[in-house]
């Protein structure tokens, strides 16, 4: 898609999000008998985020600051990735 816009003004990115503190999270409870030691691998290291930090990056590359971004993908899910 961003190829196909890269004539115009309109910028197209992508904004992957990781675990955030929302109410399907925090209202979440594990079955009996879970294997904790497997759901901690699939964890980010660093916790989870808040939704004001994935709306902070929207805001940004939504922003003039953002003016040279075109066809990027921003994983925003607190170093899960790395």
């Amino acid at each position: 898609m961003a190829l196909e816009f890269t004539g115009t003004p309109l910028r197209i990115d992508a904004v992957c999000p990781g675990g955030m503190m929302t109410p399907q999270v925090t209202n979440f409870t594990f079955p009996d008998g879970v294997d904790f030691d497997l759901v901690m691998k699939s964890a980010s290291p660093r916790g989870l985020m808040e939704p004001e930090d994935v709306a902070k990056t929207v805001a940004f590359l939504a922003s003039d600051d953002a003016s040279a971004i075109h066809g990027a993908v921003y994983a925003v899910d607190n170093g899960k990735m790395a």
